[in-house]
């Protein structure tokens, strides 16, 4: 698989609204790996009843000078894995968790101890 050059990713807009960007593809640093994500999950707590609040506070009317990434949980492939990383290889199935790393995006660049292996069994969206 050929991994593109860019990604496209999910932000905060400093007027309150959601706005998908595109941003270039980062690229791998030690101990990290690439996933393309088939889930992510938006948590009805945290997100959205924390984004209501958020929306109400933030009306910047320059909404394009403050994107501001978000995310915590995904599920997907690993498409490229940094040298010193041995537990995950490309193709693995992984279910990705942290703030600023298992963003709402295509292509997520996360450390290897915030995956773990997803078994065959269970889906990206379980």
């Amino acid at each position: 698989m050929q991994i593109p050059s860019t990604r496209k990713l999910a932000t905060r807009g400093g007027d309150g609204f959601i706005r998908l960007i595109e941003q270039e593809m980062p690229h791998l640093t030690n101990g990290t790996v690439l996933v393309k994500v088939h889930a992510s999950l938006v948590s009805p707590g945290t997100e959205l009843s924390g984004w209501h609040a958020y929306r109400a506070k933030q009306q910047n009317p320059d909404a394009t000078a403050s994107h501001k990434p978000f995310g915590y949980s995904n599920a997907g492939v690993v498409v490229a894995v940094a040298d010193d990383v041995a537990e995950y290889k490309v193709g693995d199935r992984v279910a990705c968790i942290g703030g600023g790393f298992a963003l709402h995006t295509d292509y997520a660049l996360v450390p290897h101890n915030l995956c773990i292996a997803l078994p065959d069994q269970v889906t990206y969206d379980q």
